[in-house]
Protein backbone atom coordinates (compact mmCIF):
# COMPACT_ATOMS: atom_id res chain seq x y z
CA UNK A 1 0.00 0.00 0.00
CA UNK A 2 1.11 3.53 -0.78
CA UNK A 3 0.25 6.02 1.95
CA UNK A 4 0.41 9.67 0.91
CA UNK A 5 0.35 12.09 3.82
CA UNK A 6 -0.04 15.83 3.61
CA UNK A 7 2.30 17.90 5.77
CA UNK A 8 0.47 21.00 7.08
CA UNK A 9 -2.29 20.24 9.59
CA UNK A 10 -1.96 16.50 8.94
CA UNK A 11 1.36 15.70 10.60
CA UNK A 12 2.58 19.26 11.34
CA UNK A 13 0.73 21.59 13.75
CA UNK A 14 0.61 24.52 11.34
CA UNK A 15 -1.55 26.78 13.50
CA UNK A 16 0.93 26.55 16.40
CA UNK A 17 3.81 27.13 13.97
CA UNK A 18 2.11 30.22 12.53
CA UNK A 19 1.39 31.58 16.02
CA UNK A 20 5.04 31.17 16.99
CA UNK A 21 6.43 32.57 13.74
CA UNK A 22 4.03 35.43 13.15
CA UNK A 23 7.00 37.63 12.22
CA UNK A 24 6.86 37.65 8.41
CA UNK A 25 10.62 38.27 8.11
CA UNK A 26 11.50 35.14 10.10
CA UNK A 27 9.01 33.08 8.13
CA UNK A 28 10.13 34.35 4.72
CA UNK A 29 13.79 33.77 5.46
CA UNK A 30 13.11 30.24 6.67
CA UNK A 31 15.89 30.44 9.22
CA UNK A 32 15.33 27.04 10.81
CA UNK A 33 17.94 24.39 11.27
CA UNK A 34 17.18 20.67 11.17
CA UNK A 35 15.12 19.82 14.21
CA UNK A 36 14.11 23.38 15.15
CA UNK A 37 10.51 22.70 14.13
CA UNK A 38 10.24 19.12 15.39
CA UNK A 39 8.14 20.33 18.33
CA UNK A 40 5.38 21.15 15.82
CA UNK A 41 5.07 17.56 14.62
CA UNK A 42 1.93 16.08 16.19
CA UNK A 43 2.61 13.62 19.01
CA UNK A 44 0.96 10.74 17.17
CA UNK A 45 3.02 11.17 13.99
CA UNK A 46 6.35 9.49 14.73
CA UNK A 47 4.80 6.41 16.44
CA UNK A 48 2.37 6.07 13.53
CA UNK A 49 5.11 6.31 10.88
CA UNK A 50 7.38 3.90 12.78
CA UNK A 51 4.53 1.39 13.04
CA UNK A 52 3.93 1.54 9.28
CA UNK A 53 7.36 0.98 7.77
CA UNK A 54 5.80 -1.84 5.72
CA UNK A 55 3.93 0.81 3.70
CA UNK A 56 5.42 3.08 1.06
CA UNK A 57 5.14 6.40 2.91
CA UNK A 58 5.00 9.52 0.77
CA UNK A 59 5.04 13.07 2.12
CA UNK A 60 3.17 15.43 -0.21
CA UNK A 61 2.92 19.15 0.42
CA UNK A 62 1.37 22.08 -1.43
CA UNK A 63 2.64 25.65 -1.60
CA UNK A 64 5.87 27.51 -2.16
CA UNK A 65 8.40 24.72 -2.67
CA UNK A 66 11.33 26.49 -0.99
CA UNK A 67 9.27 27.39 2.07
CA UNK A 68 7.75 23.90 2.34
CA UNK A 69 11.19 22.27 2.01
CA UNK A 70 12.48 24.52 4.80
CA UNK A 71 9.60 23.52 7.10
CA UNK A 72 10.00 19.82 6.32
CA UNK A 73 13.76 20.03 6.86
CA UNK A 74 13.27 22.00 10.07
CA UNK A 75 10.87 19.36 11.37
CA UNK A 76 13.36 16.49 10.81
CA UNK A 77 10.53 14.27 9.56
CA UNK A 78 12.14 13.26 6.24
CA UNK A 79 13.78 10.00 7.43
CA UNK A 80 10.31 8.57 8.06
CA UNK A 81 9.29 8.81 4.40
CA UNK A 82 10.44 6.95 1.31
CA UNK A 83 9.50 9.89 -0.95
CA UNK A 84 8.79 13.60 -0.66
CA UNK A 85 6.69 15.44 -3.23
CA UNK A 86 6.50 19.22 -3.35
CA UNK A 87 3.59 20.13 -5.62
CA UNK A 88 4.06 23.89 -5.76
CA UNK A 89 0.70 25.21 -6.96
CA UNK A 90 -0.37 22.02 -8.72
CA UNK A 91 -3.44 20.41 -7.16
CA UNK A 92 -2.59 17.14 -5.45
CA UNK A 93 -5.10 15.20 -7.56
CA UNK A 94 -3.19 16.24 -10.68
CA UNK A 95 0.12 15.35 -9.05
CA UNK A 96 -1.04 11.91 -7.96
CA UNK A 97 -2.50 11.22 -11.40
CA UNK A 98 0.78 12.26 -13.03
CA UNK A 99 2.94 10.20 -10.65
CA UNK A 100 0.87 7.05 -10.40
CA UNK A 101 -0.78 6.97 -13.80
CA UNK A 102 -4.26 7.35 -15.16
CA UNK A 103 -4.87 3.60 -15.28
CA UNK A 104 -4.48 3.00 -11.59
CA UNK A 105 -1.62 1.45 -9.69
CA UNK A 106 -0.93 -2.14 -8.68
CA UNK A 107 -0.94 -1.24 -4.98
CA UNK A 108 -3.82 0.47 -3.20
CA UNK A 109 -3.20 4.17 -2.58
CA UNK A 110 -4.49 6.08 0.43
CA UNK A 111 -4.26 9.88 0.43
CA UNK A 112 -4.64 11.83 3.70
CA UNK A 113 -5.10 15.62 3.80
CA UNK A 114 -6.98 18.22 5.82
CA UNK A 115 -8.03 20.44 2.92
CA UNK A 116 -11.36 19.65 1.22
CA UNK A 117 -10.43 21.12 -2.19
CA UNK A 118 -7.24 19.03 -2.35
CA UNK A 119 -9.18 15.91 -1.42
CA UNK A 120 -11.88 16.71 -3.97
CA UNK A 121 -9.19 17.07 -6.65
CA UNK A 122 -7.96 13.57 -5.79
CA UNK A 123 -11.49 12.12 -5.84
CA UNK A 124 -12.07 13.75 -9.27
CA UNK A 125 -8.71 12.88 -10.85
CA UNK A 126 -7.99 9.52 -9.18
CA UNK A 127 -11.22 7.75 -8.18
CA UNK A 128 -9.26 4.56 -7.38
CA UNK A 129 -7.41 6.37 -4.56
CA UNK A 130 -8.95 6.25 -1.10
CA UNK A 131 -9.22 9.89 0.03
CA UNK A 132 -9.23 10.50 3.78
CA UNK A 133 -9.76 13.85 5.41
CA UNK A 134 -8.06 14.39 8.74
CA UNK A 135 -9.89 16.93 10.90
CA UNK A 136 -7.50 17.63 13.74
CA UNK A 137 -9.36 19.15 16.65
CA UNK A 138 -8.34 22.77 17.15
CA UNK A 139 -6.92 23.37 13.68
CA UNK A 140 -8.57 26.17 11.71
CA UNK A 141 -9.17 24.01 8.63
CA UNK A 142 -11.15 21.48 10.70
CA UNK A 143 -14.07 23.91 10.61
CA UNK A 144 -14.40 23.77 6.82
CA UNK A 145 -17.21 21.63 5.39
CA UNK A 146 -16.48 17.99 4.62
CA UNK A 147 -15.65 16.87 1.11
CA UNK A 148 -17.76 14.55 -0.99
CA UNK A 149 -16.39 11.07 -1.53
CA UNK A 150 -13.95 11.22 1.40
CA UNK A 151 -13.62 9.24 4.58
CA UNK A 152 -12.85 11.20 7.77
CA UNK A 153 -10.63 10.71 10.81
CA UNK A 154 -9.62 13.01 13.67
CA UNK A 155 -6.09 11.75 14.19
CA UNK A 156 -3.57 9.13 13.09
CA UNK A 157 -4.85 6.58 15.61
CA UNK A 158 -8.20 6.64 13.80
CA UNK A 159 -6.35 6.46 10.48
CA UNK A 160 -4.52 3.35 11.71
CA UNK A 161 -7.84 1.63 12.43
CA UNK A 162 -9.14 2.67 9.01
CA UNK A 163 -6.06 1.34 7.20
CA UNK A 164 -6.66 -2.11 8.69
CA UNK A 165 -9.99 -2.19 6.83
CA UNK A 166 -8.52 -1.28 3.45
Amino acid sequence: MILILDFDRTIFHTDAFENEYSDAVAVKKSLWKDGDLARHIYDDTIPFLEAHTHLTRVLMTYGNKEFQRAKVSGSSISPHFEHEVYTGRELKGETIKRLYGENGHAEPIVFVDDTPYQLESVVAECPEVTAVRIKRIGETKSLEPSCKGCLEVEDLKELEALLKKI
